[in-house]
């Protein structure tokens, strides 16, 4: 009975309030006479409507709900809820906070997500962060790319990818400047992943680099650029030491469409790989009627690595009768 009398005051209270903050928000000259007539018990019942106008509004308006709830002290007291020894309220508090889009509160969140001892708070303050945006939530997602977390790591990647697809200049001057191996295999993913033709000059510099896994991760991520000045170092890769990287040099030389390394993409349908033998092969399909014509050649050769994956790639793709 009592809960269910709360509950109804809480309702009614609701009802008072909710104009009133559409109010300061629409207007602010409002907003006084709004935190004027507060009372202590309110901020239960004031939390949810300022989470759900967030949600709910963008722009200046959105702003203004965030500074409702700073001028109101529920940005403030969702701070101090972070230090609470309970990892569920730690990630409740950085999950309002990061509706709110609060600003203040973006320090303490990038310590959290480098230091907090819950994963499930550090994912959420990766969220959270991305929720605040600016450039001091890009620099502090990407200082983070050291973690050794592989899930935390990932989930910053996809909070970047969705919060900041303009952040490739910042991308690359972290990927130059790191010392982290990890982090800047993960730096040069975020690259790939966003496709932005800015970073095409780290990445030609970084594709000389000795560890075969960055290379791979370079040359995919180059390949998905699909910058045509890629194409001349496609065809010096695909003779790589490790089959990784020419697997995904093969694949690039079919994103830009280049045409004239058709013969180096034939010579690679014999790659003691498979993989690099079927990216050649699918890259040349996709070259128009000169590499359908260099495939249906393929499959003619005496060696069989050859000709069976040509074979494949033709059948595969319903182009056999076509080439012929």
């Amino acid at each position: 009975a009592r809960v269910s009398l709360r509950m109804r005051r809480q309702r009614r209270r609701e009802a008072v309030l909710l104009p009133l903050v559409c109010d300061a928000v629409a207007q602010p000259e409002a907003r006084e006479a709004l935190l004027e007539g507060l009372r202590r018990s309110d901020r239960k019942v004031l939390l949810p409507i300022l989470l759900q106008l967030a949600l709910d509004l963008r722009g200046e308006e959105a702003m203004r709900v965030c500074e409702l709830a700073e001028a109101s002290g529920l940005a403030a007291a969702e701070r101090r809820r972070l230090y609470s020894l309970r990892p569920t309220v730690r990630s409740e508090a950085v999950k309002s906070l990061g509706v709110l889009r609060s600003e203040e509160s973006l320090p303490r969140l990038l310590h959290m997500l480098e230091n907090d001892r819950s994963r499930q708070v550090r994912l959420a303050c990766a969220w959270a962060v991305g929720e605040v945006g600016g450039r001091g939530a890009v620099d502090g997602l990407l200082a983070v790319l050291e973690a050794p977390d592989p899930g935390v790591v990932r989930r910053i990647q996809e909070v970047l990818i969705e919060a900041a697809p303009d952040a490739a200049d910042e991308i690359v001057a972290y990927a130059r400047r790191t010392p982290s191996d990890s982090a800047r295999r993960a730096a040069v993913e975020l690259l790939g992943a966003l496709r932005d033709p800015r970073a095409s000059e780290c990445l030609l510099e970084l594709v000389e680099d000795d560890d075969p896994e960055l290379r791979t991760k370079v040359i995919k991520a180059a390949a998905a650029i699909a910058d045509p000045r890629f194409a001349g170092t496609f065809r010096g890769l695909l003779r790589d030491p490790a089959w990784s990287v020419r697997c995904q040099a093969a694949t690039g030389l079919g994103n830009i469409g280049a045409v004239e390394s058709i013969p180096d993409l034939s010579d690679a349908l014999g790659d003691e790989a498979w993989w690099v033998r079927f990216n050649a092969a699918s890259s040349l399909a996709e070259l128009g009627a000169p590499g359908r014509a260099a495939l249906a050649q393929a499959t003619l050769d005496p060696e069989p690595l050859r000709s069976e994956v040509a074979r494949y790639v033709l059948d595969r793709t319903g182009l056999e009768r076509e080439a012929a």
